[in-house]
């Protein structure tokens, strides 16, 4: 409704692929991700099978854990890219851009950051580079654009950032003659959260609105200035924390990234009256008591608040940065937990990877069913690995009706037998066949499968090679 009635756009963030899909069905036109994606992925149960397949993949690949954090990051992202790519051809390439952004730790390496760049737009053709506004991002922007290469000038908190970004572009696409994509964001969301915190720290009270409204009259002064001033770029709102990040921007020629959770799936599920509200400007006394009250603010909304070496010590953009080294930090944890597990698989018996409790053994000869603790990987799926060594795993999965495996590939040769009830598994084509006491099963290395218990059911299953995963 929102597309229909006003220019304002949606962009949803960090999906998974379910999430992404039914994004794009609500209207979404883009898609962002940012250094944190990966671990969201190996956190959620749903998706935490197949990004620690691509983990062990990665480790396979490299023996330096930083070259394998990149290599799970570009292969999540460019598996959210391949959903978007259809819009991304029937718009021309005007829309359905997926954005990618690499280890926070390069961001002041220039060279660095568009190397990375220029390999994820060989990947996949509807990349967009997201770029943070600080010294060196902004060199980075000028030789990404003089490439051609479209990007997302990101972690915008001020003003300041904003007007040099776009600087930056103009001054590019001029000398070079290229006007790729570019996005303009402001991270409305996080710089309320450092606004918040500035204001318990020097104890000071802030009025309902002042709290409220304190990113989006930063944003809405942004909007502006970029089309009073006629600046490059389409603002893209960011880091929302709250609908009003999203439903203040109505009505302008801009886009939002929300996530699908709490946020895009509530506006589906409750659209507000649409009305258009990023042209009604803050009211006056409530810039007045923020610039007052709190540093911070006045120096993100004024247009010479900050200069381009103080945009990376800027208190929100720290915050912002701070989130996004904390999520690959767990990825880096993740990455050196199953190198450690494959070495332990080697070598017989290891220690576990931060010097603690011990790994798992390597070899399991002996198990009986239910003398280990069951994992609910899945709502209703519960599983016990019994016996493994390197080259072969059997586990015992016990099912509630109406549990869902969705449509996966992995590595290991997975072989079963139905002990008793029944499961309907099918494959990428749609193809479906019912399985019961007595039956058997195979599906070969990456072959595509997926399952539904009609009733309560208990399968064992062998996995060749054996799956670190399941390693309890």
């Amino acid at each position: 409704m929102v597309a229909a009635q006003t220019d304002t756009r949606l962009w949803v963030n960090n999906p998974t692929r379910e999430e992404a899909k039914a994004a794009l069905d609500a209207g979404a036109v883009a898609c962002t991700t940012n250094p944190t994606y990966a671990a969201r992925m190996l956190r959620l149960p749903e998706t935490r099978e197949d990004a620690l397949r691509i983990v062990d993949m990665a480790v396979a690949e490299t023996p330096d854990d930083g070259e394998a954090a990149i290599l799970v990051q570009r292969r999540l992202v460019a598996g959210i890219a391949s959903g978007f790519k259809p819009h991304f051809q029937a718009t021309a390439g005007r829309e359905g851009f997926v954005s990618i952004q690499m280890d926070p730790r390069l961001d002041q390496d220039s060279a660095k950051t568009v190397a990375e760049a220029l390999t994820d737009f060989a990947l996949f053709p509807n990349c967009i580079a997201k770029i943070p506004v600080i010294r060196s991002g902004l060199v980075a922007i000028d030789c990404l654009v003089r490439l051609n290469k479209p990007v997302i000038a990101t972690e915008i908190m001020a003003i300041s950032q904003a007007i040099a970004a776009c600087e930056a572009y103009r001054k590019a696409s001029k000398e070079s003659g290229h006007t790729p994509a570019f996005f303009v964001t402001h991270i409305s969301g996080i710089l309320d959260e450092q606004l918040k915190a500035e204001a318990d720290a020097l104890g000071v009270a802030l009025s309902p609105e002042a709290v409220r409204l304190a990113g989006c009259s930063v944003a809405k002064k942004q909007y502006a200035l970029m089309q009073e001033r006629g600046l490059p770029g389409i603002q893209l709102g960011g880091g929302a924390r709250g609908l009003h990040h999203f439903t203040e921007m109505v009505g302008g020629k801009a886009h939002v990234t929300l996530n699908w959770p709490g946020s895009i799936q509530t506006l589906e599920e409750n659209p507000p009256a649409i009305e258009s509200r990023m042209d009604k400007p803050v009211h006056e006394s409530v810039i007045r008591e923020l610039c007052a009250k709190l540093p911070t603010f006045a120096r993100a909304y004024a247009e010479d608040g900050l200069k381009p070496d103080e945009f990376a010590d800027f208190g929100p953009v720290v915050r912002f940065r701070t989130q996004f080294l904390n999520g690959w930090k767990e990825l880096m944890e993740a990455i050196r937990e199953r190198r450690a597990m494959v070495s332990a698989t080697k070598n017989g018996v290891a220690h576990g990877p931060t010097g603690g409790s011990p790994a798992p053994s390597s070899i399991r000869g002996f198990c009986r069913v239910g003398e280990n603790p069951s994992v609910e990987m899945r709502p209703g799926v519960f599983r016990s690995t019994l016996v493994y060594n390197t080259d072969q795993m059997l586990c015992h999965f016990h099912e509630k009706a109406g549990a869902r495996v969705d449509l996966h590939t992995h590595v290991a040769v997975q072989s079963g037998y139905v002990l008793r009830g029944r499961v309907q598994f099918f494959d990428a084509a749609g193809k479906e066949r019912v399985m019961g006491p007595g039956d058997a099963y195979l599906f070969n290395t990456n072959e595509p499968h997926g399952s539904v218990t009609l009733e309560e059911t208990e399968l064992l299953e062998c996995f060749t090679p054996s799956r670190p995963e399941y390693l309890d």
